[in-house]
């Protein structure tokens, strides 16, 4: 009977030990993982969930996904370029007449270029917008498409495999250059 307890109690302690072997390989190799592997871990999830995000608003708002990001895309560049050159134009010719007329003259032609410039520039911007956006949403769709019809899960394993494959593959040469074996490097 006692030397059957002590075989049960060496084994669970063996098991034990196995265990504790075993977490402290698997922990030691997750922080030989480097930063910026981990970094774009995070940055290929918030790519993915805000593509997920732009499929779910396009579908609610019963607008293909093509023409909401170039929508988007037109709007943002747009308004980057009506502001630019708005501000660029205005406070140019406002200097320049109010230097050389008087400060009347000067308001009248800062609204006259204002009220010019904006329409030329955003129509001129717009239409570029569309059409680049509109090259580059049907250049891109098609693989777009075939990546999302992949499910998640099935992205996410072959990224962390491929991902976690290459740290391990990284960390052995840099462990064997430092003389450090790979278990306690890190």
């Amino acid at each position: 009977m006692e030397h059957e307890s002590n075989e049960n109690t060496l084994i669970s302690h063996s098991v034990i030990a196995f265990h504790r072997i075993l977490s402290r390989i698997l922990l030691r190799i997750l922080l030989s993982i480097p930063l910026s592997i981990l970094l774009s871990i995070l940055l290929s999830k918030l790519l993915l969930l805000s593509i997920l995000l732009s499929i779910l608003l396009s579908t609610l708002l019963g607008i293909p996904l093509d023409i909401l990001l170039s929508i988007l895309y037109t709007t943002e560049c747009t308004a980057e370029h009506a502001i630019t050159y708005t501000i660029e134009y205005a406070v140019e010719r406002g200097i320049n007449y109010t230097i050389e007329y008087t400060v009347e003259h000067a308001i009248k032609h800062t609204i006259e270029y204002f009220i010019k410039y904006i329409i030329k520039y955003s129509i001129e911007y717009t239409t570029k917008c569309i059409v680049l956006s509109v090259v580059l949403s049907t250049l891109l769709s098609i693989p777009l498409r075939i990546l999302l019809s992949i499910p998640l899960s099935i992205l996410l394993n072959i990224l962390l495999s491929k991902l976690l494959l290459l740290s391990i593959l990284l960390s052995i040469p840099l462990s064997t250059l430092l003389g450090i074996p790979l278990v306690l490097y890190k």
